[in-house]
């Protein structure tokens, strides 16, 4: 004998009926629609503009005291004061390997769950990508001198 309950099931199941799902405002039963109330109320909330905001001011905060904790918001070489380009740079050129090394964390967590520890600096994204270009040169004169 089977129970009742499996052929309400059964019966659901036949007309497409989830009941585990409910639509909390409105107290109906939502079946493959989910998806499309979901992105509504999404759109008509403007939850993920909301969201997206929330998180920036949060990561700027937090990158704005990893600043504070490695000598303010100021480029350690040209003294540039615009928190916009500011980064944090491996003092010893060993970033790609901490980058492998951290995952996809990024490095502003990073340094607050470690402690902010030594060996990083503030620098602006110009400063940053000059000191790589002087980095690459002086690999290439002493891989040329190795050769001769």
């Amino acid at each position: 004998m089977k129970h009742k309950a499996d052929a309400k099931y059964r019966v659901k199941k036949k007309l497409g009926i989830n009941t585990s799902r409910l639509i909390p405002d409105e107290n109906a039963l939502v079946n493959k629609d989910w998806q499309k109330y979901s992105k509504l109320w999404v759109e008509k909330n403007n939850y993920l503009d909301k969201k997206a905001c929330l998180a920036r001011a949060k990561y700027n905060a937090r990158k704005l005291e990893c600043f504070d904790k490695y000598g303010g918001s100021i480029c350690a070489r040209c003294g540039n004061t615009d928190v916009r380009v500011l980064t944090m740079d491996h003092i010893d050129n060993n970033g790609a390997e901490h980058r492998k090394e951290i995952g996809t964390e990024n490095i502003v967590s990073w340094l607050r769950r470690n402690n902010y520890p030594r060996g990083f600096q503030v620098l602006c994204r110009n400063c940053n990508w000059i000191k790589e270009l002087e980095r690459q040169e002086v690999d290439f004169k002493n891989r040329r001198n190795a050769n001769n």
